[in-house]
């Protein structure tokens, strides 16, 4: 998902919200960030357990994605 929103050509801003478990997963996304200089178009909240906080970013998104494993 990180890839493919700093390749393509919106304006607009991807926020994250979860955290890095892995910490090479976190070196592949910093990255890709610096490849595409992409660090501007990015916010990574890290874990959010508030239902105001999570019910406030939903209804104010783009499009809301989500995704994990297990």
């Amino acid at each position: 998902m990180v890839e493919g929103f700093l390749t393509s050509s919106t304006d607009e801003k991807l926020i994250i919200v979860g955290n890095f478990l892995d910490s090479r997963y976190q070196s592949e996304i910093h990255a890709l960030i610096t490849h595409y200089r992409g660090c501007d178009r990015l916010t990574f909240t890290g874990a959010l357990y508030g239902r105001d906080a999570l019910r406030t970013l939903r209804q104010h998104c783009f499009v809301h994605l989500y995704g994990h494993s297990s």
